[in-house]
C-alpha cells in the first residue's frame, strides 16, 4: 500500500474470532470495506493490509491484536479476505511502533 508522507496508513478492522488458522485467512466485513473506501481506498487483489481486532489485556485495558494480511476476493462466498496472514500480535507487544501512522478504519 502507497501512500503520500504524512498520510496516515489505514488499520483495517476484522473478526479475529473468525481466523481460519487452517489457511491463514480471515474475512473483511463489509463496513470495513464501506470505511476503507470512505477513506479513499479500493481493496485491490493482492492489496497488502494491516488489520486490527478489538482486544483487551488481563487488566482491561484496550490492547488491540494486529496482523498484516493480503487482500483476496472470494468470488464464490461475495466478500473480500484477508490471506496469508502474517503472526497475530497485541499492540502491547510491539510498542509505539505498532500505532505509529496508523488510522483505525471499520469496528464492531
Amino acid at each position: 500500500m502507497t501512500r503520500e508522507p504524512g498520510v496516515p496508513i489505514p488499520r483495517i478492522w476484522v473478526d479475529i474470532n473468525e481466523w481460519d488458522s487452517a489457511i491463514r485467512s480471515v474475512p473483511i466485513p463489509p463496513l470495513s470495506v464501506r470505511a476503507l473506501e470512505a477513506y479513499g481506498l479500493r481493496l485491490r487483489e493482492g492489496m497488502v493490509l494491516h488489520l486490527y481486532s478489538d482486544d483487551l489485556d488481563d487488566q482491561g485495558r484496550r490492547d488491540d491484536l494486529i496482523a498484516d494480511g493480503v487482500a483476496h476476493h472470494d468470488a464464490s462466498a461475495e466478500r473480500w479476505m484477508a490471506v496469508d496472514l502474517g503472526p497475530i500480535r497485541s499492540v502491547s507487544e510491539l510498542g509505539d511502533e505498532a500505532t505509529a501512522d496508523h488510522v483505525y478504519l471499520g469496528s464492531a
